[in-house]
C-alpha cells in the first residue's frame, strides 16, 4: 500500500482524516500563540505596575512566550507533515523547512537566555547571601 498519496488518488476516508488532522494541530497551535499573546501582556501589566521595574516580569514573559511558539510550532510543523503525506509539492517543503528553522531559532535563543538567567539568579543570590 502507498504511503504517500497525491490528493486525487487518495481513499475518501483517508482524506477526511489527514484534514481533520491538520487543521487540529493548527487549530491547537493558534490557541497556544494565543495565549503567549494573554500571558505577554500580563507580563507586561505586572512589569509597569511594579514600582521598581522587576525586570524578572520580562524575562519571565520571554522564556514562557518563547517555549509556547516553540510548541505552536512544533504543532504547525506536524501539521504541515500531515499535509506532505498527501499532497507532495515543493512548497509544503519549503513551508516545512521554514518552520523547522524558525523553531530552532527560537529554541537556540532560549537556550542562551536560559542559560544567562540562572547565572544572573545565581550571582543575586549569592551576593545578597
Amino acid at each position: 500500500e502507498k504511503l504517500i498519496y497525491l490528493k486525487d488518488d487518495m481513499p475518501k476516508s483517508l482524506r477526511y482524516l489527514f484534514a481533520s488532522t491538520e487543521y487540529a494541530t493548527y487549530s491547537i497551535a493558534c490557541a497556544f500563540i494565543i495565549y503567549s499573546v494573554i500571558i505577554s501582556i500580563i507580563n507586561l501589566v505586572n512589569y509597569v505596575k511594579e514600582e521598581d521595574h522587576n525586570i524578572y516580569y520580562l524575562y519571565k514573559d520571554r522564556l514562557v512566550t518563547g517555549q509556547l511558539l516553540n510548541i505552536a510550532l512544533t504543532l504547525i510543523l506536524g501539521g504541515l507533515i500531515v499535509r506532505l503525506l498527501h499532497i507532495t509539492n515543493l512548497k509544503t517543503l519549503l513551508l516545512i523547512v521554514i518552520t523547522i528553522s524558525l523553531k530552532e531559532l527560537i529554541i537556540s535563543n532560549i537556550d542562551k537566555e536560559s542559560s544567562l538567567v540562572s547565572s544572573k539568579i545565581s550571582q543575586y543570590v549569592n551576593n545578597n547571601s
